[in-house]
């Protein structure tokens, strides 16, 4: 129960009456609010698989980017070596 309805609950029923409208604004507001609140969290959660899938990709293409770093530097050293095949 939220602290609205036990508000309510403490209002008399001529106080009720006199702020039927306002009540059930209120209520329905809350109503709105809570799905969005769940709406959020959702969309929270979300965004947080999306962003650990995101950083384990750019994890991947690192490693991928610096295998072929390390081997383009193993071609460049083959090619400095005077007693390698492929020297110049």
């Amino acid at each position: 129960m939220s602290q609205l309805e036990d508000y309510i609950k403490n209002l008399t029923p001529e106080e009720r009456e006199q702020h039927k409208d306002l009540i059930e604004e209120s209520l329905e507001r809350e109503k709105k609010l809570s799905k969005i609140s769940e709406e959020s969290e959702k969309n929270i959660m979300e965004m947080m698989r999306m962003s650990a899938n995101l950083n384990s990709g750019l994890e991947e293409l690192s490693r991928r980017a610096n295998a072929v770093k390390d081997r383009i530097n193993e071609i460049l050293l083959q090619l400095q070596n005077p007693e390698s095949e492929s020297y110049h």
